[in-house]
């Protein structure tokens, strides 16, 4: 189902928005325009010759063989306007081609043949707005097109912001999320944008969730920044593990989604709003249409912290293994060198003051997010609604009782009080084994309790329910580890259990 139909059912509509032009009485307005032939031909000369076919056809044009504008437009042209090769004065704010100089308009005219070429932004948004007007009413690719050839050239936080949502807006009414690959996510807020293409196509990609993570509350961009690729990766792996796929099925049993308006930018384009169902007509106000906020989705919002979670402890790991396995020929023989932190009351390891620091921030921030209402019930609410609705509450309820213990066992652990973590970690394994079978084994192997980790990967693959061949793997491991080290065994069972 396309976006812009979920779209309609979700805000309970029936009609996608329509753009209308707003026609002026008159081309000719206060500024001042001459009529000189000279002028006149050599504009008409320049444009035609000098302009590229694939710019000239998103040109506007008031009169002339080109003629096919009949509104209002700052990026309107009319060949009875002067220009002149001589140095502009710098553009105003919302500059228009109507109240250009001759001199800005020859620059102007000079920079269309080259729209990559280096230049004053001011120019780069005339042009712009007449894209605009191609994906309201004219030709959606051949705009799209030149906004992404202006993306990759000018570099310019207002117009990072208004070409992105002028994208979006083409994605919407296309249907094309293919469009929205030309968005940048340096230098625009991803959240929205990505989640309408996740919208779209049903689902977000590893990419797309580490994108949007900082935007959704993941302040630990550590290992993103670090080793991208490997963050991927696993969170990939992850995916795969919890839903058969490398993508993030978006749930459909979502409430209280909050509205994020997209709008274009040349504001004598006019767009019919929709408020509460009714269409009201709106004088120079953008175009724009309503999208779903899904950053701002409790249910989702929650499932992708639990996942990132899940995937930067395991790139953690990953990166601790390959760190051992790159020094293990160079190590000093002088156990004393190796030694690390050593809590003195469990005899343990403790990592460094800074990472548990990093820890009790996330364990706060969690804290924050893991406050769920009861729903509101309403006699008017079908029987599946009502369902979906109290299904919904004990999902958050869950992850309530598992992100802060699971946090805490964490913290407990980097502290090196690791019966503690153990406590803490055991009761969660029903919420989530396999995050669960990982850290327990990690952790047991490190105490040199060997059948201790069979069991606990055992009862994992109990609770998971399925076939999980990471768990497999890990079990045969363990087993076979064990048969070669029992007389190292120092397993005492697991006193803890869901």
């Amino acid at each position: 189902m396309g976006l812009v139909h979920r779209i309609k059912l979700l805000l309970g509509l029936n009609e996608t928005p329509q753009v209308k032009e707003n026609i002026p009485d008159t081309v000719n307005n206060n500024s001042s325009i001459q009529d000189v032939g000279s002028s006149k031909s050599n504009i008409q000369e320049r444009l035609i010759s000098s302009i590229p076919e694939s710019t000239l056809d998103l040109l506007w044009f008031y009169d002339g063989p080109n003629k096919n504008l009949d509104a209002e437009d700052p990026s309107g042209i009319s060949l009875t306007w002067t220009i002149s090769k001589d140095k502009p004065d710098p553009l105003p704010y919302y500059p228009s081609y109507r109240e250009m100089t001759p001199e800005q308009r020859g620059t102007y005219i000079d920079w269309l043949t080259n729209i990559s070429a280096p230049i004053d932004i001011g120019y780069v948004f005339v042009f712009f707005y007449g894209l605009e007007r191609q994906i309201a009413v004219g030709d959606i690719n051949k705009a799209v097109r030149a906004i992404a050839q202006l993306k990759q050239a000018h570099s310019q936080s207002s117009f990072d912001y208004y070409s992105d949502n002028a994208l979006v807006f083409a994605a919407l009414l296309k249907q094309d999320p293919d469009i929205l690959k030309y968005i940048n996510p340096e230098t625009t807020n991803p959240t929205n944008l990505i989640l309408s293409k996740g919208y779209l196509s049903g689902c977000l990609s590893a990419v797309d969730i580490v994108r949007i993570s900082k935007s959704i509350g993941w302040d630990n961009q550590r290992y993103i920044k670090l080793v991208p690729e490997k963050f991927i990766a696993n969170l990939s792996s992850l995916l795969i593990t919890q839903y058969g796929k490398n993508m993030y099925p978006l749930p459909n049993n979502l409430y209280d989604v909050p509205i994020v308006k997209i709008s274009l930018a040349n504001l004598c384009l006019d767009g019919e709003k929709y408020i509460n169902g009714q269409i009201s007509a709106s004088s120079h106000d953008p175009v724009s249409i309503d999208i779903p906020d899904f950053s701002n989705a409790p249910k989702i919002r929650s499932q992708l912290l639990i996942i990132l979670k899940a995937a930067h402890d395991k790139t953690k790991t990953q990166l601790g293994r390959e760190r051992k396995i790159k020094h293990v020929k160079t190590k000093s023989s002088s156990i004393n060198k190796s030694v690390k932190n050593i809590n003195v009351s469990t005899g343990w390891p403790m990592a460094k003051q800074s990472s548990i620091d990093r820890e009790i921030i996330n364990y706060k921030e969690i804290l924050r997010f893991s406050k769920t209402e009861k729903p509101v019930i309403y006699d008017t609410d079908s029987d599946e609604i009502k369902k979906s609705k109290l299904r919904f509450y004990e999902e958050q309820k869950d992850l309530e009782k598992f992100l802060p213990a699971y946090q805490r066992g964490l913290i407990a652990y980097k502290r090196g009080e690791w019966e503690k973590a153990e406590k803490l970690w055991m009761p969660l394994m029903e919420f989530n084994p396999s995050v669960i079978t990982e850290k327990m084994a990690i952790m047991l192997r490190k105490e040199k309790r060997f059948k201790d980790e069979i069991y606990v990967i055992k009862l994992g693959t109990k609770y998971l329910n399925k076939d999980d061949s990471k768990l497999v793997n890990r079990l045969s491991k363990a087993e076979t580890f064990y048969s070669n080290h029992k007389d190292q065994d120092e397993s005492k069972g697991i006193k803890v259990t869901p």
